[in-house]
């Protein structure tokens, strides 16, 4: 878009800074934070997490907002969502060698997600597997390949 008006941010979790530049990044446990301390990641990166984490690194990391209890994936795309995106791309968010008839936390939490925000477009960007059954049937939820996404992300 003119003057990049369509550029798009990364919301990235855990140890994925290590393959891929984050615009936010948001981390949990005591060895990751670790990790973005000593590495310095945090001087040109925004890092967030739990209280405790901003806490036991005091002026390193943000507080995630609101204090959600969700998986960071699922938080990651409530963060995306909070900050007005009105398209979302799922990257990593495959289901690969596992029983369908089980559920995870990530998949719930994120599925709440995309129902409350209704109006923001999701699109399940899969490599090696599919998309969760139960997002499947929800209107603002589509699935794409990494050639689509590519072709349609003009990248």
């Amino acid at each position: 878009g003119l003057l990049g008006s369509l550029s798009m941010q990364v919301y990235g979790v855990q140890d994925v800074y290590k393959k891929l530049k984050c615009d936010f990044l948001i981390a949990l446990g005591k060895d990751t934070l670790n990790d973005l301390t000593s590495s310095n990641y945090s001087e040109e990166n925004i890092v967030y997490t739990s209280a405790k984490g901003c806490l036991d690194n005091q002026g390193e990391f943000y507080l995630i907002p609101q204090n959600t209890k969700t998986t960071p994936h699922a938080t990651a795309v409530w963060l995306a969502c909070f900050d007005g995106h009105r398209e979302i791309f799922l990257f990593g968010y495959d289901l690969v060698n596992r029983d369908n008839n089980t559920q995870t936390k990530m998949e719930v939490d994120t599925l709440n997600v995309m129902k409350t925000y209704s109006s923001v477009k999701f699109y399940h960007v899969r490599k090696h597997g599919d998309m969760p059954e139960s997002w499947k049937y929800l209107p603002n939820v589509s699935s794409m390949g990494i050639n689509e996404y590519v072709s349609y992300a003009d990248i």
